[in-house]
């Protein structure tokens, strides 16, 4: 291999930048400004005369331009917030596909290694990960009006009880269950090795633990509800060793049943609150907390009970996000590390030490009022709550409400008091490029590289649409009367929506030529048309053409 092949380029990206700006100014020549900046002037002639694109790599001319491929990345990333995602597989396969649309085809059916490989080094914002499992009915229970209705509520509680004051009367339970048989880390072992083995508790039992916390930081002792047929079973484990206070249960399935949920209330709850009235309790309306069973009493003590939208509490369940997952990784490393040491396999004999050890590394103040914070209880803030929480629901969206605009970003901006609201880190994304309807497998991307949609307009969930200021109407009278609507706002026009009513009432859209040839023929005069009137015709001209048109004028900051 000749030595040229192997020196690379030794100047930067930015310093050819800087002298294709000089060159194109006429500031300096072609070379001038390559001594100047320490470039190649052939390289530097090449990107002024265009024969080479300004911001091309060094190398081998990729198969796609690089918006297409920041298409295919962004295809894929919202695949991934609708809980959808490619696999690498399944991507590489999508890739081929759109190949052979664009006539551009791989050698094999599908994209390379080698094509994987590169496209990774060519953009560093994506990467494999693994996703939390998460059930169909959750993606489509979480919606922005559920949740909206539900910090309604809760700050209709929070101001009627000046709950804000005294964040240790705030608090939430849940429960999670803890494995005997636990996950095994990674271990070293010789490279390429067919077979690595760890060992692990043949009893795969699930302990469950019923948790509460306050949004101080503040916890209470667990209930700990074991396995089993009857109470003998507490002898064989080492409840010695439980932390201070724990309250045992037993359950043959090792969940919460009937008359637990009660004994929980009283014996647990009530026992580490304190004497201040009124308090609050918030908990997911899941039927194995049979929480009916302490609402009289809850009523008597001046307990405040508020349920959690049911199937949203990954979201919206302080301990489920903050809690519990450090929690599980604590029980896990402690296993693992126990075994490692002794070579036992964690039993019953040994569940106490392991739990209690593990409880008291993650029930600490931080971890608990944090989670409090991420889901907008206390302090009260519904913006939280990640837009993209909100994402997997469009799936589910009725296919009958598709094409009906939106009158707002936020819908729980107006409803839950946006005084009160600070945006999530994601509220610049709550409009943006479309998904693709759950119904196509095989959405196609784009031809335009100029553009941020990734799907064609078939097979969109509509982008909301704004309320213009006013719509004004030029009309005529003929057999059918033709309207040109002209959406105002801020004064000035954004774009306009030829359409036609007959006599029967029935509204279509014409053609531009249509409209003009019509107006120009026979007097017009312009006024004010109802809203809803505005938005029929609004619905009825989304065509693919009028969406592309419509969305750019709003990615413009036309509306």
């Amino acid at each position: 291999m000749s030595l040229h092949k192997l020196d690379k380029k030794r100047y930067s990206d930015d310093a050819m930048s800087r002298a294709l700006i000089d060159v194109n100014s006429k500031t300096l020549s072609l070379r001038a400004a390559a001594k100047k900046y320490g470039v190649p002037k052939s390289s530097l002639s090449d990107r002024y005369t265009g024969k080479v694109q300004e911001g091309s790599k060094w190398g081998r001319k990729t198969i796609f331009t690089y918006q297409e491929e920041r298409n295919l990345i962004e295809h894929a990333m919202k695949r991934a917030d609708l809980g959808i995602g490619f696999t690498k597989s399944n991507f590489l396969r999508f890739v081929g596909n759109y190949a052979k649309e664009t006539k551009v085809p791989f050698n094999t059916a599908d994209a390379s290694e080698k094509w994987w490989r590169g496209f990774k080094s060519r953009h560093a914002d994506f990467s494999l990960r693994a996703p939390e499992a998460t059930s169909s009915g959750r993606h489509a229970a979480m919606t922005r009006e559920r949740i909206c209705k539900y910090f309604a509520a809760l700050k209709g509680v929070l101001e009627e009880n000046k709950f804000e004051k005294y964040p240790e009367r705030i608090w939430n339970m849940d429960e999670t269950g803890l494995s005997l048989s636990h996950k095994p880390a990674k271990v070293i072992a010789k490279k390429g090795a067919r077979a690595v083995q760890s060992k692990v508790s043949l009893n795969r039992e699930l302990v469950t633990i019923i948790a509460c916390g306050n949004a101080k930081g503040q916890c209470i002792p667990p209930h700990v509800i074991l396995p089993g047929k009857s109470e003998r079973v507490m002898k064989g484990y080492d409840i010695d060793f439980a932390p201070l206070g724990t309250n045992l249960s037993v359950s043959e399935t090792g969940w919460t049943k009937e008359g637990i949920g009660r004994l929980w209330f009283q014996s647990t709850f009530l026992e580490h609150i304190g004497n201040e009235r009124p308090q609050l309790l918030i908990f997911d309306g899941h039927a194995s907390h049979n929480h009916m069973e302490f609402i009289e009493i809850a009523r008597k003590e001046n307990i405040v009970l508020v349920e959690l939208p049911s199937k949203t509490s990954h979201w919206t369940q302080p301990f489920d996000r903050t809690v519990f997952k450090s929690l599980k990784t604590k029980w896990n490393t402690n296993i693992q590390t126990f075994m490692s040491d002794t070579g036992v396999s964690v039993g019953h004999a040994q569940f106490f030490r392991m739990f209690t050890k593990s409880w008291n590394e993650s029930m600490n103040a931080d971890n608990i009022s944090s989670g409090f914070v991420s889901t907008g209880i206390c302090p009260y803030n519904p913006g939280a709550i990640p837009n993209i929480a909100y994402t997997p629901s469009d799936l589910y969206v009725d296919e009958n409400k598709l094409t009906t605009p939106s009158t707002t970003r936020n819908p729980c901006s107006s409803a839950c008091n946006s005084n009160h609201t600070t945006p999530s880190q994601d509220d610049s994304q709550a409009v943006g490029p479309q998904v693709p309807h759950p119904n196509v497998s095989q959405p196609s991307l784009p031809s335009s590289p100029h553009s941020n949609v990734v799907v064609e307009a078939s097979c969109e969930v509509p982008v909301p649409l704004p309320l213009p200021d006013h719509v004004s109407s030029d009309t005529q009278q003929l057999e059918s009367t033709v309207f040109s609507f002209d959406v105002i706002s801020s004064g000035a026009q954004v774009i306009d929506l030829p359409a036609k009513i007959d006599s029967s009432g029935n509204l279509t859209m014409v053609t531009e030529h249509e409209a003009i040839e019509s107006v120009s023929s026979n007097e017009s005069s312009v006024s004010e048309c109802p809203t809803d009137m505005a938005l029929r015709v609004i619905e009825s001209a989304l065509t693919d053409d009028m969406k592309k048109k419509y969305r750019e004028a709003f990615q413009q900051g036309l509306f």
